[in-house]
């Protein structure tokens, strides 16, 4: 049973604090990050500065979602950063929100929409939406099993978030009443495709929940595949040594902090230490616009800012990395 707000303000934030930091801890595994909130990034034949759009979204006070303006992170590129041909993106076809395919593969996406009411009453307090995905790879179908196999473990998360979250609603029912139970609890998942290149498959998992109380959150996930033979890949997959990656990652990360105007920087002090420290929980995750490779991390909230600056979002080009890459590491991203 997840912890549940209650409508006195002061003992729902805790509560909420008490949900989010359970769901970050849920999400903590895997290969980070999945949002595509990026632009492709351009790139010159000198270093340049790109400013990269990257969507906040609020909460209103009930069930609703707003989403307010894009923040701008700005990161560098360079031509040294040009994306290999073998490991462009590779175009797909189809319905976003049905099956697409890239080559070989087909990802099948399916929706689920879901409402429930209390016990012995036609009053709604809970409304949702589940997405699923699986895969079809009939030139590799052991690597189709396999993948198949790690996206099932995803759904199946995914649905216990909603499960938990139906149980919370109707413990917070039994507990205020239908008089005092202002708007149904919700949680939407969403699953895209950030990154498909005929190597590397990573998908981005987006929750948007809402337990009563003043707003709702937002929780970020990310996952990469190696195609070849469907397993999931980790930063400690592809690194030499991914404490030196995570470092090194993290070194950027407090340098473009420390980089923005007092007035707009509304980190929390002692950032230097709760980036390197938030790492395990961020999603991170790759775009390609066959220009220039991006390496973005996503931080959950309340991590290292403040509720209202959303997920804090990064990008730094994936060729300033390649240094910290295995040889297993750079052959999934076309360097060996």
């Amino acid at each position: 049973m997840i912890p549940v707000a209650t409508y006195e303000y002061g003992d729902c934030m805790k509560k909420f604090l008490v949900i989010l930091l359970s769901l970050a801890l849920l999400a903590g595994a895997g290969c980070s990050s999945i949002q595509e909130i990026f632009d492709q990034a351009n790139n010159t034949s000198n270093r340049e500065t790109t400013e990269v759009p990257v969507d906040v979204t609020t909460f209103s006070g009930s069930s609703g979602i707003e989403t307010s303006d894009a923040t701008l992170v700005s990161v560098e590129t360079a031509e040294s950063a040009v994306t290999p041909p073998s490991v462009c993106e590779v175009p797909g076809t189809g319905d976003p929100a049905g099956a697409m395919t890239y080559g070989d593969l087909t990802i099948i996406f399916a929706d689920e929409d879901r409402t429930f009411t209390a016990p012995n009453t036609d009053f709604v307090i809970y409304e949702g939406s589940l997405r699923t995905v699986q895969v079809s790879i009939p030139t590799n179908t052991v690597a189709e099993a396999q993948l198949n196999a790690e996206l099932a473990t995803l759904n199946d998360k995914s649905l216990q978030l909603q499960e938990d979250t139906i149980a919370g609603a109707v413990e917070m029912y039994e507990e205020i009443g239908q008089e005092n139970f202002l708007a149904p609890f919700t949680s939407v998942t969403s699953i895209g495709t950030n990154y498909v290149s005929e190597k590397l498959l990573c998908l981005g998992v987006t929750h948007d929940v809402y337990y009563g109380g003043a707003h709702g959150g937002r929780m970020i996930e990310a996952y990469m595949y190696d195609l070849a033979t469907g397993a999931e890949v980790t930063v400690d997959d592809i690194c030499t040594d991914p404490a030196a990656f995570k470092a090194q990652v993290s070194s950027v990360v407090v340098s473009q902090i420390a980089g923005l105007p007092e007035e707009n920087n509304p980190y929390f002090e002692g950032y230097e230490t709760a980036v390197p420290d938030a790492f395990p929980r961020a999603a991170w995750s790759i775009s390609d616009s066959c220009v220039a490779r991006m390496f973005t991390i996503t931080y959950p909230e309340y991590e290292i800012a403040p509720y209202a600056a959303g997920q804090p979002t990064f990008a730094m080009p994936l060729e300033d990395l390649k240094p910290y890459f295995n040889e297993y590491g750079l052959s999934l991203f076309g360097w060996a």
